[in-house]
């Protein structure tokens, strides 16, 4: 199954190494639960210097404030809007679905996997919605329409 979330934003949260420590980390997710923020979507970069946060854009400014009040002044805060989400299910669609992507010039801004390996999220420029779901639709024949 493929689906497509449309009014989303990215909080991209950055400081050098502050993010990887611990008690850093848990402020930002504290800050969040403290307000019953929903998280579409979380990545942490392996360098543990960033960590994005993808919310319905309709949430964001509260995002934004929360986070600002809850955490240190030194994490650099920032949105990026006009996002959506595309979501799959199924074993083994990883190459499936960035080919898909590729093959339709859809620059992908964010990546979330389950431990699954069951469901796969991809946070895409939300202009490119449409061609990405038709792309992804037709890479795995789900209308119907591969030759």
């Amino acid at each position: 199954a493929v689906t497509a979330i449309r009014n989303v934003s990215i909080i991209n949260i950055s400081g050098a190494g502050a993010l990887g420590i611990p008690e850093v980390i848990a402020g930002v997710f504290d800050a969040i639960a403290r307000e019953n923020i929903t998280l579409l979507m979380v990545s942490q970069s392996s360098s543990m210097s960033n960590v994005s946060l993808a919310v319905l854009t309709a949430d964001a400014e509260h995002t934004l404030a929360a986070l600002r009040a809850g955490v240190s002044a030194e994490l650099r805060i920032e949105e990026q809007s006009n996002v959506a989400v595309l979501a799959i299910v199924g074993r083994g669609v990883s190459a499936t679905l960035f080919t898909a992507l590729a093959q339709n010039d859809v620059n992908v801004l964010m990546i979330s996997q389950g431990s699954s390996e069951l469901n796969v999220s991809v946070a895409i420029d939300g202009a490119q919605v449409e061609i990405a779901t038709k792309a992804v639709h037709q890479a795995f024949d789900l209308a119907g329409t591969k030759s």
